[in-house]
């Protein structure tokens, strides 16, 4: 079946989803989401185009974007392909970091940009990762509140913020009010929607590998699962391989940290992952 023609229309606003390829994660540390909103900035100032939200999580990215008219397609682009770039080399990987074709929708009213605004900084409220939406690092819901300090010029709130009140005062206690009153799942079928899979609290307590401890651990749950002793599994290369791919893919472990838990040199384990 034809892909469908993505809708576009210049001088517009566009809810833009960027999704892991294959629902992985694309932020593992602080760093990484720092650097992102680094490449937004750079992309900002490029194209002259306005982010009037966004909310970074660990296996997509939500942005409302103005395009200023230009085309959304090469805005989106570039942000992508330079994060993805910085990622693939901080992290020694090959391969699309993103699903090929981002998501998009044209936000066609006042009414719909300030739902979708609410929308986006109450995703990691839905997501079961906080309480409200002002104990999340990683969304732009505190340049609404006036308490953003890095990068002062990368959202532009005065245009959600005009459409409740001309006065900055009123108009940033409505938005707080209106985000954190929002009763739950309001807007869900109102917005292009993302399975937030394994971004939960839960998920992210049992799958995340922070450390050579937590990766100890990790492997000790997949022996036990596979019914293998740790000297079994070093004698049986495939078996082997596969659990160096289950820790790399789900913790952001050097390559010289994972083969130091397999008595491999870093080559070595750059080899297996790269016949993925």
């Amino acid at each position: 079946m034809p892909r469908q023609a993505r809708v576009k229309s210049t001088f517009s606003t566009y809810h833009i989803i960027l999704r892991g390829n294959e629902g992985k994660k694309i932020f593992f540390r602080k760093k990484d989401k720092t650097r992102f909103l680094d490449i937004l900035h750079k992309v900002v100032n490029k194209f002259n185009c306005h982010v009037y939200s966004y909310c970074l999580m660990n296996n997509h990215i939500h942005l409302i974007i103005y395009d200023n008219g230009n085309d959304i397609s090469t805005i989106v682009k570039s942000l992508a392909t330079r994060y993805a770039m910085y990622f693939n080399k901080a992290y020694r990987r090959k391969g699309h970091l993103f699903q090929d074709r981002f998501r998009s929708e044209i936000i066609t009213s006042d009414d719909y940009l300030l739902r979708a605004s609410r929308y986006i900084h109450n995703n990691p409220v839905k997501a079961f990762l906080v309480d409200c939406a002002a104990d999340y690092s990683w969304s732009s819901y505190h340049y609404y509140t006036g308490k953003a300090k890095e990068y002062p010029a990368l959202v532009n709130t005065d245009k959600v913020l005009k459409i409740i009140s001309n006065n900055l005062t009123d108009a940033r206690r409505e938005y707080i009010r209106f985000v954190d009153q929002a009763p739950p799942d309001t807007d869900v079928d109102k917005f292009i929607d993302v399975d937030e899979g394994e971004t939960t609290v839960a998920a992210e307590q049992r799958e995340y590998i922070q450390n050579l401890e937590a990766a100890g651990k990790r492997i000790s749950e997949l022996l036990a699962q596979k019914k293998i002793s740790r000297t079994e599994l070093l004698a049986n290369r495939k078996k082997r391989n596969e659990i160096i791919r289950e820790i790399r893919k789900n913790s952001a472990l050097t390559l010289k940290e994972i083969g130091s838990m397999f008595t491999l040199s870093e080559s070595a384990v750059c080899k297996i992952l790269n016949r993925e």
